[in-house]
């Protein structure tokens, strides 16, 4: 069962939004290990991983990556989206959510991440958040159901992730129950053997 909401100031203290990844990591594995995915469940937060994307009109640029994993894992099968990932965490800095193409890029990364999990992996619905800083979006896919939110058509001049996606702060009493609510149903899913047919 996850730990009840508490004030998460500890993590970011009155630091101002940093584009410091190896901070941000830790204070993400933190938050997924303690409130979401504790140590004594069968789950593992795994390790960062930094990746750069070869420049497209629609995503360029590193990016980086948390994930959830089943313990079962076997050995090597840490890196790249395996069977055993359930849940992903694409990170950017909050200095960088005003930006329109690093919006767009977390969002085509995660989509692309989540469509991955949704080939190798065994849950039904698949669940993302691609974050900046504490402000984080939520993904969500259903069997063969398009990821939601839905993202409009490709358009070079559009705003295809706008900021608004990005409604929830992790430190609020809202943003962590969501959070909780959605490590919920991952751990639900894999104890109730909610797999996928194919």
């Amino acid at each position: 069962m996850s730990q009840p909401f508490v004030e998460l100031p500890s993590l970011w203290g009155s630091k101002e939004p940093t584009t410091d990844d190896l901070y941000l990591s830790r204070s993400w594995r933190t938050v997924l290990q303690h409130h979401c995915f504790p140590p004594t469940e069968q789950f593992d937060v795994g390790s960062l991983e930094n990746y750069y994307t070869p420049t497209t009109l629609e995503s360029a640029g590193t990016f980086t990556r948390l994930k959830v994993l089943r313990r079962s894992a076997a050995p090597g099968q840490w890196r790249g989206i395996t069977p055993n990932v359930v849940f992903i965490v694409l990170l950017g800095p909050e200095s960088e959510l005003s930006s329109k193409y690093r919006r767009g890029m977390l969002d085509h990364e995660i989509r692309r991440g989540m469509e991955e999990m949704r080939k190798v992996g065994p849950l039904t619905s698949i669940y993302g958040i691609a974050v900046f800083g504490r402000r984080m979006a939520v993904y969500t896919k259903n069997g063969d159901d398009e990821i939601l939110p839905l993202r409009p058509p490709f358009d070079p001049a559009a705003d295809l992730a706008p900021e608004a996606l990005w409604g929830l702060d992790v430190t609020s009493a809202e943003g962590m129950g969501r959070l909780q609510e959605i490590a919920v149903q991952i751990k639900a899913a894999c104890a109730d053997g909610d797999t996928k047919s194919t």
